[in-house]
């Protein structure tokens, strides 16, 4: 595609011809989309990017990127190999290509702050995001599988009939024990009751006692008087 030296190759004859003819947009974009034809894709991005203006430039040739065809360049050392995508990046990076000056073009990001270019989204990126969605697809259909195979596996167990037939119950009281109970709750009852009346009883005779008792010379207001009593009483 190239020669170091002064001597025009076949490619940049053709080039200078295309310039010459000035084809069509959409006779260019014909060349430009055959995927076959190889090296007049190459002529055709070059043409592109010394005859159209910035925007078109990065619309047009980024599409290319994706290809990975190999190309055969003429260099000062002899033949050497590169791919399209490498020749495609050239075009819209260097300052020079096959010992030609490229005309000048802003950066890309200098069109997406001005809103000319959209963000440029890669190939690449394209294709992980799709392969993560298929990973997480996967990842779901293995979960859903092991769940359905789990709930098979509680479908085929067999539960004898009489298994919960076997299990102890709590037996619920007759009528008989129902009375029993009864009898027994008001039992309880009587007796607290006849605790409380012998305390009762027992705390009116003390104080009848203590009524009886008369203490002469103490002051019945006096811490005295009511120790004494406590003591005759037996109250300690």
């Amino acid at each position: 595609m190239n020669h170091s030296s002064n001597q025009p190759t076949d490619f940049i004859c053709l080039f200078i011809k295309l310039l010459q003819l000035n084809p069509s947009e959409e006779i260019i974009d014909e060349y430009l989309s055959d995927p076959d034809l190889k090296y007049l894709r190459a002529l055709t991005a070059l043409f592109i990017r010394f005859a159209y203006p910035p925007v078109k430039i990065y619309t047009k040739l980024e599409k290319l990127y994706c290809d990975y065809k190999k190309l055969v360049i003429l260099k000062s050392k002899g033949y050497a190999i590169i791919h399209m995508d490498e020749y495609i990046d050239s075009l819209l990076n260097e300052e020079h290509i096959f010992e030609i000056s490229l005309p000048k073009i802003p950066k890309r990001n200098v069109l997406e702050e001005n809103g000319e270019l959209k963000p440029y989204v890669s190939v690449l990126e394209n294709e992980l995001n799709v392969d993560k969605n298929k990973k997480e697809d996967k990842s779901e259909s293995e979960s859903e599988t092991e769940e359905e195979k789990d709930i098979d596996i509680f479908k085929n167990i067999k539960i004898p009939d009489n298994f919960f037939k076997n299990k102890k119950r709590k037996r619920s009281p007759d009528k008989k024990e129902k009375e029993i109970f009864k009898n027994k709750d008001k039992i309880d009852k009587k007796t607290e009751n006849a605790k409380f009346i012998n305390k009762d009883i027992k705390l009116n005779d003390k104080n009848e006692e203590a009524n009886k008792i008369k203490l002469p010379d103490l002051d019945p207001e006096s811490d005295e008087y009511w120790l004494e009593l406590r003591k005759r009483i037996g109250i300690n």
